[in-house]
């Protein structure tokens, strides 16, 4: 039957428009003679809440799709990541001994190292690392005096950014 409201066609024992919601009245719609089952009609939609249902719908679905996307984007990005490379580590080899050198200067807040770049790291069996480099500090008269340094350092493993897991084994600290 074909709803006096919007003029879409709607199975025969509709009691509402399932496009607009309106609600038939008992003489419009076709009697038939089976018993009907007691069904509780549901409230009445208005167009504009079908239609703010269509664009929920459609934002749900736009979200979903970003959210994928994201996903998708994130696990490329960090799916390959498999730990730290030996050049990461071996870095941070050089920070750990920068660390030991601080602490054995006579005034370790003036103290200034170059670049991780200019340090020359070695690495050795067992998780040991050799690190060649200098430092600009004062000595105790305020002269600033470059020293250069040698620092035998061993990684034991867990959180790479922590002091406590490098081990220091050699320093040699001259003038």
């Amino acid at each position: 039957m074909k709803c006096p409201s919007c003029n879409i066609d709607n199975p025969d024992d509709s009691l509402f428009c399932g496009y607009c919601g309106y609600k038939y009245k008992q003489s419009s719609r076709q009697s038939t003679h089976r018993a009907q089952p007691n069904v509780t009609p549901s409230p009445t939609l208005s167009k504009q809440t079908i239609r703010l249902s269509k664009n929920i719908n459609i934002d749900v679905r736009l979200f979903i799709v970003i959210m994928v996307i994201l996903v998708i984007s994130l696990c490329c990005i960090f799916g390959s990541f498999s730990g730290p490379s030996e050049s990461d580590i071996s870095s941070m080899a050089s920070i750990q001994c920068e660390f030991y050198v601080r602490d054995s200067l006579k005034s370790p807040s003036t103290a200034k190292f170059p670049s991780l770049l200019l340090s020359d790291v070695e690495k050795l069996e067992n998780n040991m690392y050799y690190v060649g480099s200098y430092v600009d500090a004062q000595n105790s008269f305020g002269a600033i005096i470059r020293n250069k340094y040698y620092c035998k350092i061993k990684y034991i493993g867990g959180d790479r950014y922590m002091q406590s897991n490098w081990n220091l084994i050699d320093l040699n600290l001259s003038q």
